[in-house]
């Protein structure tokens, strides 16, 4: 993994110390007794309610400000000194689960997103166009900076689910 894509806080590169704990977090907060399985996206901030899909879906604008609340179902639960305790101020932040063997369209986001992969596999990447980039972001902790206002796919090629963490950033934040 290239450095330009990891976050540093105090001068130090950011990790989640826990990532497994993380990851059970995740599972818990994305299964769907209804479906009797996990749903493809979880939304833990949102317009100040307490919708697990507000804000998740291919969104088309440009004001993913007004996902800056974590849920008030998720007040006093491991999510809320989870953001009291990140460093940066983040936006639409949302559990994504990616099937084995699939590939998303060709897209560019309105704003930077950071990463945080609790549970994936050697196959599952990012492919940015141009200039041509395979990058992976692995289960270790870290937060990754991803520019994806420039056009990408994710890609998962394996044979396992691909979990990530997303939080959008402001355009103008840690450039």
């Amino acid at each position: 993994m290239s450095k330009k894509y990891r976050m540093r806080h105090n001068d130090k590169p950011y990790v989640i110390n826990d990532v497994e704990s993380l990851h059970e977090e995740c599972k818990k907060l994305s299964w769907d007794k209804e479906l009797g399985d996990f749903r493809s996206q979880t939304a833990l901030q949102s317009g100040g309610v307490g919708d697990f899909a507000e804000g998740t879906g291919t969104y088309l604008g440009d004001n993913e400000h007004q996902w800056d609340k974590l849920r008030p179902d998720l007040i006093g639960t491991y999510w809320e000194k989870f953001f009291d305790e990140f460093p940066w101020k983040v936006y639409r932040t949302r559990i994504m689960i990616m099937e084995p063997r699939t590939c998303y369209s060709m897209h560019r986001d309105p704003h930077q997103r950071l990463h945080i992969a609790t549970y994936t596999n050697k196959q599952a990447r990012f492919l940015f166009v141009d200039p041509p980039e395979l990058v992976e972001i692995p289960a270790n902790g870290g937060v990754f900076k991803v520019d994806t206002r420039e056009l990408h796919t994710a890609i998962n090629c394996g044979n396992e689910k691909r979990w990530h963490l997303l939080m959008s950033l402001d355009s103008n934040d840690i450039d």
